[in-house]
């Protein structure tokens, strides 16, 4: 809802309401907005806190943020989810809300432990998309990460784009979303960061 301009306060709202009602016992938000769907994914429950925290709204989740801290700290994020295999969607999430408030000290801790996680894993693979996740993350904390931003520069097609890559699936047949448009799009996004940063 941050991205869509269009959207009334009116609907907004509802929407708002909707995801506070499909919580689960530790008050943290369900993937589907179904009471027989009772399903949690981690990288989902970030973007909601994103929405929740950058709206300033996020009072009403008051458990997410100590939840995230968590998996940041165990490093169980790097498991992936039913939805999603790439664990750097969840830092990219979460980068992006402690970006956007780099002064609140109420992010503190999170911010520490994306700034550690994201180094950690910096190059790790030369999967382009986690690499423009990671390349993407790594810049909302002020971060220099050549070496996913190399990985990019690298794979990058004569057309000029990238490769499509899996995004995250769906159903019990695990169903993948892929996409061309979007990886080259966030890859573009970092490398032109990158050059505008050095």
């Amino acid at each position: 809802m941050l991205v869509l301009d269009d959207i009334t306060p009116e609907e907004e709202a509802i929407a708002v309401k909707q995801i506070l009602s499909h919580l689960s016992p530790d008050g943290l938000p369900y993937c589907w907005l179904q009471t027989c769907r009772p399903r949690f994914c981690h990288v989902i429950c970030a973007n909601v806190f994103r929405y929740f925290y950058l709206s300033n709204q996020i009072d009403k989740l008051p458990k997410v943020y100590q939840y995230l801290c968590r998996l940041l700290q165990t490093e169980a994020y790097l498991l992936g989810t039913r939805y999603y295999d790439n664990p750097d969607w969840f830092l990219f999430l979460l980068s992006d809300v402690c970006g956007k408030r780099s002064s609140d000290k109420a992010l503190s801790e999170m911010r520490c432990l994306l700034t550690s996680q994201i180094q950690d894993r910096m190059g790790c693979d030369r999967k382009v998309f986690g690499a423009a996740l990671r390349s993407l993350a790594a810049q909302s904390l002020g971060i220099e990460n050549k070496r996913d931003v190399k990985t990019l520069l690298e794979t990058q097609q004569m057309d000029g784009g990238w490769g499509r890559q899996w995004l995250w699936k769906y159903g019990k047949e695990a169903v993948k979303i892929g996409s061309r448009g979007v990886v080259t799009a966030m890859a573009v996004r970092a490398i032109k960061q990158a050059r505008e940063d050095a």
